[in-house]
């Protein structure tokens, strides 16, 4: 799994291309990539995949696996 890392304004998030729709993300599985000891460690993730009617879409995900709206820093990263 490709992956890169950002930091924006004191929060670090797990990038994650997905343009292809492959990953199969469960919250458990986002909570365990965000887990600071034993996975990658993060304060949320976001997830760049294929959209209809646009270039592309962000997910955000918040360290426990729930999904979330949007995040400022996290867009900042992404982008």
């Amino acid at each position: 799994m490709f992956f890169a890392k950002g930091h924006g304004t004191q929060n670090d998030f797990v990038l994650l291309p997905d343009l292809d729709a492959a990953l199969a993300l469960t919250p458990a599985a986002v909570a365990a990539l965000c887990d600071r000891h034993t996975g990658i460690g993060s304060d949320g993730m976001m997830v760049l995949s294929e959209a209809s009617g646009s270039d592309f879409k962000m997910d955000f995900y918040n360290p426990d696996g729930s999904g979330g709206m949007m995040c400022g820093n996290g867009g900042r990263c992404i982008v």
